[in-house]
């Protein structure tokens, strides 16, 4: 059997949460066993595998580990360094998920080759010390953007972002779902509120939307307005 720590200060133990969310259905698959440990202000998940399927959990484990550092880690960076902007509290939200969502493929791979070699994740320590390049990656972003940026200029760099985007997505009540019907709960990685469907559909990176159910006057004005032609209805 292979032993695999998944770490945490406490008061960000959602994030390791969402991990093993994402990951337990892999865990059942693979008869692995899985507990979580409280304390010295630490949350840590605990799995344990046979050898044979650890190096995939261990791949599964490194993917989730990227996602969390480069959605809640770089959301909480962003967010502490933007100012106000000329932006409404929506405006402002959504920008930080599109910066979030621009570089996330780039970010998280980056972040998945200097995982791959850990035997412990103590993914706070992990950014802490060895995830500089990255933070001062994401201080030149902050940087880039003024203090006068306005709705305009957040309407230009959402379409500038869609055009690398692609595939579909599907808005089912408030639940999403990418094109492998796989149901996308990344958004929770940073608040779970009127603008979470929102910021999964931007984290999504998808192209084009199609709506199988209503959705709320947030997502309505929100796709309206930035997907337009984009955007289906059943």
């Amino acid at each position: 059997m292979r032993k695999i720590l998944i770490s945490e200060r406490g008061e960000c133990s959602k994030n390791v949460l969402y991990i093993l969310g994402e990951i337990m259905a892999k865990l059942e698959f693979c008869k692995a066993s899985s507990g979580l440990r409280f304390q010295d202000e630490r949350t840590t998940l605990v799995i344990e595998a046979e050898d044979r399927f650890e190096p995939y959990l261990r791949d599964l484990i490194v993917e989730k580990i990227s996602e969390v550092i480069c959605i809640a880690y770089k959301y909480k960076h962003l967010n502490e360094r933007l100012g106000k902007l000329s932006l409404s509290d929506s405006e402002r939200e959504i920008l930080l998920a599109e910066l979030i969502a621009a570089d996330l493929a780039e970010d998280a791979a980056y972040v998945s080759e200097r995982l791959s070699e850990d035997e412990i994740y103590q993914f706070d320590g992990f950014f802490a010390f060895r995830m500089h390049a990255l933070q001062k990656k994401w201080e030149r972003i902050c940087e880039s953007i003024p203090p006068s940026f306005r709705a305009e200029q957040l309407a230009d760099f959402i379409g500038y972002v869609m055009e690398e985007n692609s595939g579909m997505l599907y808005v089912k009540g408030t639940e999403i779902y990418n094109e492998s019907y796989q149901k996308l709960n990344r958004a929770g990685l940073i608040a779970t509120d009127a603008l979470s469907l929102v910021r999964e559909i931007i984290l999504s990176g998808a192209k084009e939307v199609f709506c199988l159910t209503d959705v709320s006057d947030t997502e309505l004005t929100f796709l309206q307005k930035y997907y337009s032609e984009r955007v289906y209805f059943a």
